[in-house]
């Protein structure tokens, strides 16, 4: 779909992260653990506002887009999807790439930490480039399938269904 107009040649392996290039997000532990490795026909694509600003992320294989309607069209090129996030209320984008059932690779923070050890994703610690590194390399040799993950948790009716129950119950 969009491989062609990203450079990107067909059966690479792409991993993305979606979120502002803000601290906040850990663009930069992605970006610094992702350009040292040198991995062939392998990128990385992170989508976000203000990203002018990170101009200097680009590479041969880092690709750094502005915000996006289609954002749903580049979570389907994704092969793997990275959270570096410092913290977190929560993390939407990880549910977001959940629902495109990708391989996630995540840092663990006050956003997730309640709820992320109930799902097969990969994590990593908290600002530690190298740990992050490990995991990437990892995805890139076993090339782990696509997983179904169970969000009932996070289904709407659910939720507020779990709420009323326990207004009822008091």
């Amino acid at each position: 779909m969009y491989l062609k107009e990203l450079s990107i040649p067909e059966k690479s392996y792409i991993f993305g992260s979606v979120g502002r290039f803000h601290k906040q997000k850990g663009f930069d532990i992605i970006y610094e653990s992702f350009k040292s490795l040198k991995l062939e026909n392998s990128y990385l694509i992170l989508i976000g506002n203000s990203h002018n600003e990170y101009k200097h992320y680009k590479s041969k294989n880092i690709i750094t887009l502005g915000h996006k309607d289609n954002i749903q069209d580049y979570y389907k090129l994704f092969d793997c999807y990275i959270s570096a996030s410092r913290w977190e209320t929560f993390g939407i984008a990880m549910v977001e790439a959940m629902t495109f059932s990708l391989p996630i690779i995540t840092s663990v923070h006050e956003g997730n930490k309640d709820w992320i050890s109930n799902y097969n994703v990969e994590t990593f610690e908290n600002e530690n480039i190298d740990d992050l590194k490990n995991k990437i390399i990892k995805a890139y040799e076993n090339r782990p399938e696509k997983i179904n993950y169970n969000l009932d948790r996070f289904n709407y009716d659910n939720t507020c269904n779990d709420i009323l129950n326990f207004y009822k119950d008091l």
